[in-house]
């Protein structure tokens, strides 16, 4: 499915950063907000090409988890094992948050989920609440130490 392109801008890039910075924030390492934005910009323009393709559902999603974690490792020298867990933590809750809201919004009434896909305005509003849910999650992350208990499980695996 094509995004439009005012709503990639107004929405795909914000809501990249947001998981660039979840993915670095349950990462235990010091990241830096430079690194951040390259990898949430590199990943909104991933996302709208792909996007651009005739894939099956949830193959995109899969390539978004791929391309997430390769962009991560190359710039947030994050390791191969934790890059993949992290994106697909990030992307799994993206899908279903997103899936959350939209149910609820048609369940209640609002609007269905074709007016909220056909009116750009309304589509980019829509997607907001996932962005600052994304945001505050990362900050509760890396402020309440909960990336330590990512860390570990990873230190207690042997390959």
């Amino acid at each position: 499915m094509q995004i439009p392109f005012l709503a990639w801008l107004l929405q795909g890039i914000p809501e990249s950063i947001a998981v660039a910075v979840f993915v670095f924030s349950l990462s235990t390492k010091a990241f830096s907000w430079n690194n951040v934005l390259k990898v949430g910009i590199i990943q909104a323009i991933v996302i709208y090409l792909v996007r651009l393709m005739p894939f099956t559902p949830g193959v995109h999603t899969l390539v978004l988890i791929t391309s997430l974690a390769l962009v991560s490792m190359m710039i947030g020298k994050l390791e191969f094992k934790k890059a993949v867990a992290y994106s697909a933590i990030i992307i799994s809750f993206i899908v279903v948050f997103e899936f959350a809201f939209y149910s609820l919004i048609t369940l209640c009434g609002v609007m269905s989920f074709q007016e909220m896909n056909n009116n750009v305005w309304t589509r980019i509003a829509v997607s907001y609440p996932q962005v600052i849910v994304v945001c505050l999650l990362s900050l509760l992350v890396r402020r309440k130490g909960l990336n330590r208990g990512f860390d570990k499980i990873f230190q207690n695996q042997k390959m």
